[in-house]
C-alpha cells in the first residue's frame, strides 16, 4: 500500500526484556519492530493502535495487532526511525530477513540486525530519513543505551543490574518513553 504524503504511518523499534534465546549474546535486550499511525494523540489516556512485529521462538516472524503502541506491555520504551511511504515492501523487509533463518539459534538481536540491512537499500525511495537516522547497528545500540541509562536515571526505568532494565511499578500505565530518530527528541518521557 502506498501512502500520499501526509498520512504517511510511521515505523519504529522497540526494545524490551529478553525472553528467548540470547544465542550467548550479552545483549539483555527483545527487538521488534512497530508501525503506527502519523498522528499518535498526545493525551496520555487515549491509545494508539498499530503493529507490532517480533522474532518468535520457533524462529518465524510474528505480526500481532496491538490496541495501544503507547502502552504495549512486551518493552520499555521505542524509538521512531522513519516515514513509510510504502507498506508493503517494509513489510517484506521484515518478514523476509527470517524467511531463511528458522532456526532456535536465531535471535531477535540477529534478525533485528538483518532486518536493518534490509531496510537501508530503501532509504530514500520508501522511507523518508532526516536527522543523521543511520540503520547501523552500531549507531542504534548506542543510542538504545544512552536512552535507557537517562530513563533510569530519571526513574522511569530501573536498572536491575548492568544493562538490564524493568518498568518501575509506577509506570505501567503511562506511556512507554519514545524518541523520535527523525527530529531528534522525545515524544514521551514516560513519566
Amino acid at each position: 500500500m502506498f501512502f500520499k504524503e501526509k498520512n504517511k504511518p510511521r515505523l519504529y523499534f522497540a526494545v524490551g526484556k529478553e525472553t528467548g534465546p540470547t544465542g550467548g549474546q550479552s545483549n539483555p535486550f527483545r527487538w521488534m519492530f512497530l508501525i503506527g499511525p502519523k498522528n499518535e494523540d498526545k493525551d496520555t489516556h487515549s491509545t494508539t493502535p498499530g503493529t507490532r512485529f517480533t522474532l518468535g521462538l520457533n524462529g518465524a516472524v510474528e505480526e500481532t495487532h496491538v490496541y495501544d503502541l503507547k502502552r504495549d506491555e512486551p518493552f520499555l520504551a521505542r524509538f521512531m526511525i522513519s516515514k513509510i511511504r510504502d507498506m508493503e515492501q517494509v513489510k517484506r523487509a521484515i518478514f523476509g530477513a527470517a524467511s531463511n533463518k528458522r532456526n532456535f539459534d536465531w535471535t531477535s538481536q540477529d534478525w533485528f540486525q538483518a532486518v536493518l540491512g534490509r531496510l537501508e537499500p530503501l532509504c530514500g525511495r520508501t522511507m523518508a530519513l532526516s536527522c543523521n537516522t543511520k540503520l547501523d547497528w552500531d549507531y542504534i545500540y548506542v543510542v538504545v543505551i544512552d536512552y535507557l541509562r537517562m530513563k533510569a536515571r530519571t526513574h522511569v526505568l530501573k536498572m536491575v543490574n548492568n544493562e538490564e532494565y524493568e518498568v518501575e511499578d509506577a509506570w505501567p500505565d503511562k506511556p512507554r518513553p519514545t524518541w523520535n530518530l527523525l527530529e531528534c527528541g522525545e515524544i514521551y518521557n514516560g513519566e
